[in-house]
């Protein structure tokens, strides 16, 4: 876990980094984090709403993520159910965790339409529990993966209204980096591939974020040795409520 605590850090720092130094209004930086538990995300809306306090920037945006499993085997179904998504253990507390920079361009016209670009990098945690045939008791599963992605946005209303609305869609390339389960702790254990991110939001000039989206994975999780058919789905609600200003992020 060392390192993927250090490249979390890592993606944050250097987007931090970026986004404090960058000048022109047409460099579009976003740091997003996300949980699967209550509490973490209620932490994590403290500190995206009070990072974009201080930075006098729409900077962070946390959310509430929740994933979906279909497994299944030449026996059946594979039964899956999550975390404690209210639990205090440590287990609990970093369920289905994400953290991720876009960095791109944004348009910067006046018109009621604007439109952007952006490379991105996440880090994304999951842990469950899964029921195989041929086992008595449910076991825990622990991956995660690094994803390197594009993708662009629209955004409708103008610089000078105080809510706009964004749609956006984006594809990563999904690389497992480590594994830990049913099947041993063998990083070969799952698969790579594509997985496409669709989000709708609506945002505020400086107080507030949120919104809904889906990252859908067009791959199996597992290897066809260890299963036959294993799927993910990601869902998450996008909500930051920062501390009002006096003045406002976008002029």
């Amino acid at each position: 876990m060392k390192l993927h605590k250090f490249l979390l850090f890592f993606i944050l720092l250097l987007s931090t980094t970026f986004s404090l130094n960058a000048q022109s209004r047409n460099f579009y930086h976003r740091i997003e984090i996300g949980s699967g538990n209550l509490y973490s995300f209620v932490a994590g809306n403290l500190i995206a709403g009070f990072a974009n306090y201080y930075t006098h920037s729409v900077l962070f945006d946390n959310s509430f993520t929740y994933t979906l499993f279909s497994g299944k085997t030449d026996l059946g179904s594979v039964k899956t159910k999550p975390e404690n998504l209210i639990g205090i253990t440590a287990r609990d507390l970093f369920n289905d965790i994400s953290g991720g920079v876009k960095l791109g361009y944004n348009s910067d016209n006046f018109d009621n339409f604007n439109w952007g670009v952006y490379g991105s990098l996440y880090y994304k945690l999951n842990q469950f529990k899964s029921l195989w045939h041929t086992n008595a008791e449910y076991t825990r599963e622990r991956f995660s993966y690094l994803k390197p992605g594009i993708g662009f946005f629209a955004l409708f209303g103008s610089i000078e209204q105080k809510v706009k609305y964004q749609l956006e869609a984006g594809i990563q390339y999904c690389c497992p980096i480590a594994y830990t389960g049913v099947f041993g702790s063998k990083t070969n254990t799952l698969n790579s591939g594509i997985g496409s991110h669709y989000a709708i939001k609506i945002g505020g000039a400086t107080d507030f974020s949120c919104g809904i989206y889906v990252d859908l994975y067009h791959f199996d999780l597992y290897k066809k040795e260890y299963c036959k058919k294993f799927k993910m789905y990601n869902l998450g609600v996008t909500f930051t409520i920062t501390p009002k200003r006096s003045e406002r992020y976008y002029n």
